[in-house]
């Protein structure tokens, strides 16, 4: 699956771009979980947040014999998963920072979290560079793409 790309690349549109691509494979869960579940679960399921959701499903793909020939490749999905889950975490509560470098001649920016803009040791919060978002949208897109496939092939269209 490819990403759905903007006309132009900046923060917005980036960003914005990321969590479209994020949606999109929210969706692909939701219809997996649908499948997966009777009515009375899935309805209490589907108001709930994308973690609780994906710890659900895990919880699914471990002890359900329907996915036994396919839970590795489930199992390593999910792990690949986290990361992007924690990104897209970040983006929703973050805000965009501009950082003066230490020759005082030019500025960089990131996206960090407003707790973390001053006075933390930067090494402990996460500040996440324009490039850094770009090179995931990719693999947000094959994540997508993986889920869908995964899914086509334990029966779960």
């Amino acid at each position: 699956m490819r990403p759905i790309f903007p006309a132009r690349w900046d923060w917005p549109s980036t960003i914005g771009n990321f969590i479209l691509n994020f949606s999109a494979l929210d969706v692909a869960l939701i219809e997996i979980l649908k499948r997966c579940l009777p009515e009375d679960k899935w309805a209490a399921l589907r108001k709930r947040s994308f973690q609780e959701r994906a710890e659900r499903f895990r919880d699914i793909v471990v002890h359900d014999s329907r996915f036994d020939s396919h839970r590795p490749a489930f199992l390593a999905f999910l792990d690949r998963l986290e990361p992007i889950r924690d990104l897209r975490n970040h983006l929703a509560h973050a805000t965009l920072v501009r950082h003066l470098s230490e020759d005082g001649q030019s500025f960089t920016q990131t996206l960090s979290l407003p707790r973390d803009v001053h006075g933390l040791d930067p090494n402990d919060a996460r500040e996440v560079t324009f490039d850094e978002l770009f090179a995931q949208l990719q693999p947000l897109a094959d994540l997508t793409s993986q889920l869908i496939s995964l899914g086509n092939q334990a029966g779960l269209k």
